[in-house]
């Protein structure tokens, strides 16, 4: 079994992360608490190159690290990216076997950061990307649950957030634990 590392509230800034990186723990690793740490906007970047070497990742905490629209964007983008990488990556059997199938983060906890819609919206677009893709590619692969619980207090949300919420929670069947 993997473990975990709580280091909230310990100033542990979006530079810090790199470094963090080369870690051997990363491949087992399956709690991570970033909470209150001063990530930033820059922050989102950095831990979406970290789950790529966290592939055990279940639970990820990220509650009050300043990461704002512009750090949801970018936390959005690295997943996308990563999730993108392993789907088409079926002609390049070396790499789809160098990572494992997507982070399966079961829990995440993004609250406090002040995303608003423009961070919060492409955060839920890459979740239910790959929700739904899972879906679709479950003769090939065995279809993982990736999100169980999102939570996202205190983000300043408006209505185009929760409109794409609705829309999943339609989609889902009211299942999926946005909350």
């Amino acid at each position: 079994g993997g473990g975990g590392l709580a280091i909230p509230g310990n100033g542990i800034s979006n530079n810090a992360l790199s470094p963090l990186m080369s870690a051997p723990c990363w491949p087992d690793l399956i709690h991570l608490d970033l909470s209150k740490c001063s990530l930033g906007s820059e922050g989102g970047r950095h831990v979406g190159a970290l789950l790529c070497h966290a592939p055990s990742l279940k639970f990820l905490s990220l509650e009050g690290c300043g990461l704002k629209a512009a750090g949801g964007s970018a936390l959005a983008q690295s997943l996308d990216f990563y999730w993108q990488s392993h789907l088409y990556s079926e002609s390049k059997p070396s790499f789809k076997d160098s990572i494992v199938p997507g982070s399966r983060i079961e829990i995440l906890n993004l609250a406090k950061n002040l995303l608003g819609d423009r961070g919060a919206v492409p955060l839920l677009e890459a979740i239910l990307l790959r929700n739904t893709t899972n879906r679709f590619f479950s003769d090939s692969a065995p279809v993982q649950i990736w999100i169980r619980k999102l939570d996202l207090r205190n983000n300043s949300l408006g209505h185009a957030t929760a409109r794409l919420l609705l829309s999943a929670l339609k989609v889902g069947g009211g299942g999926g634990g946005a909350g």
